[in-house]
C-alpha cells in the first residue's frame, strides 16, 4: 500500500501495480529486452549439444530486401548442414495478464498469449518473404514462442519435440544409447537426468525466476525512501 508511483516510469499507482503486474505488462522499463536476451543465451547452448553451429544476432539477413539489410530476424541463427537452409530462431515472451489477451480469454484457454506471438512473428516473416520476391531468403524461420509462467506455445513444444529427437540420435551413435545426463557428464538435476526433462526444467525455471526477480528489484525501486531503510545521513 505504500507505493505511491512507479520508480522506473513514473505512471501513479493502481491496482496492477499494488498487485506486482504493472512491472511484467505495463512499464516500459521492466528489463523486458534484458529477459529476452538471457533467454536467448539459456536456449543456445542445446544446439551445442547436438553439435550444431549457431551464431547470435545476425545482421544482414535481410539484405535483399532492405536498403541497409542490417535487421536481425535471427535471435540464433542455426547454421543449415549438407545444403540446408540455415534456420532463424524468434523469440518472444508474453505475458498472458495482459489486457490484450485476458480480452482473448487467456484467464481460461491456455496459451493463447504465446499463439499469438507465434503468428505474429509468422505474419511478419511472409510478408518479408513476399517482398525478396524470386530470389527469395536464404534462411528459414522458427518463431520461439514462451509464456512469463514459464510455459511454451503449442508451436513451440513441437521444436522441443525435435530437439529432443536429435539428441537422442547423438545418444545412440556416440553414447551407446546412454541417456543419463550425470553418466554423459552432463548438467543435470536430481529430478531432470535426460535432455528433455533437463531441458524443459531448465527453460521454465528461468523464465519464472527471472521475472520474478526483475519485480521484486523494480517494486523496492518504487517504495518510499523511508520504507526501504534508507536514512538521509547527519
Amino acid at each position: 500500500d505504500t507505493i505511491e508511483k512507479c520508480g522506473s516510469c513514473g505512471k501513479e499507482s493502481d491496482l496492477n501495480m499494488l498487485r506486482g503486474r504493472h512491472w511484467g505488462t505495463v512499464c516500459k522499463c521492466g528489463f523486458r529486452i534484458d529477459s529476452h536476451d538471457k533467454l536467448r543465451d539459456q536456449l543456445r547452448p542445446m544446439y551445442q549439444e547436438i553439435r550444431m553451429k549457431t551464431a547470435i544476432e545476425v545482421g544482414g539477413l535481410y539484405k535483399t530486401v532492405t536498403e541497409n539489410g542490417q535487421e536481425r530476424p535471427a535471435d540464433i541463427l542455426v547454421v543449415g548442414v549438407d545444403g540446408a537452409k540455415n534456420q532463424a530462431l524468434d523469440i518472444t515472451i508474453r505475458d498472458p495478464s495482459c489486457d490484450s489477451y485476458v480480452a482473448r480469454n487467456s484467464w481460461k484457454t491456455p496459451l493463447v498469449a504465446a499463439k499469438v506471438g507465434h503468428n505474429s512473428k509468422i505474419k511478419a516473416f511472409e510478408e518479408t518473404l513476399v517482398r525478396a520476391g524470386a530470389q527469395g531468403l536464404n534462411f528459414t524461420m522458427t518463431p520461439l514462442a514462451f509464456e512469463t509462467s514459464g510455459a511454451m506455445g503449442k508451436e513451440t513444444v513441437k521444436w522441443f519435440e525435435s530437439m529432443v529427437a536429435q539428441n537422442k540420435a547423438i545418444e545412440g551413435q556416440d553414447r551407446e544409447g546412454i541417456s543419463s545426463r550425470m553418466q554423459n557428464g552432463l548438467p543435470n538435476t536430481w529430478t531432470a537426468n535426460s535432455f528433455g526433462s533437463y531441458w524443459k526444467q531448465r527453460i521454465s525455471f528461468f523464465l519464472a525466476r527471472d521475472r520474478a526477480n526483475k519485480r521484486t528489484v523494480l517494486m523496492g525501486q518504487s517504495q518510499p525512501r523511508t520504507d526501504r531503510g534508507w536514512t538521509t545521513g547527519g
